[in-house]
């Protein structure tokens, strides 16, 4: 259960985007905007280039991966819910990407 530990963050972001989206704040939907395209660099460089990918495999916690797919996944419905369309697209984004990512990973331990 140590990885519970390392979520906190995500799950911070969670209540920020369920609280942004269901009293409509517009500075916090310009947080979430700016937060999800840093998430969206940040996770394309992990899944499209070696060095970035070295660096996450080193600082990889032990979250399951479901876990991880099941927080974007909500934060993904939250948004397509309240109609953030570029924003939702975005998470979409973060999550194909981490996915890749993950399936890089993988087939590097195992092959």
């Amino acid at each position: 259960m140590q990885w519970i530990k390392n979520i906190v963050w995500d799950l911070v972001v969670t209540v920020v985007v369920i609280v942004g989206v269901w009293f409509d704040y517009t500075v916090l939907y310009w947080i979430i905007a700016a937060y999800t395209a840093l998430m969206v660099v940040t996770k394309a460089l992990t899944a499209f280039t070696e060095s970035w990918n070295q660096i996450i495999r080193k600082a990889r916690n032990n979250t399951p991966d479901v876990v991880i797919h099941l927080i974007y996944a909500i934060n993904l419905a939250i948004l397509l819910y309240g109609k953030w369309w570029i924003v939702a697209g975005g998470w979409a984004l973060v999550w194909l990407f981490s996915w890749l990512a993950q399936r890089r990973m993988s087939q590097k331990v195992t092959g």
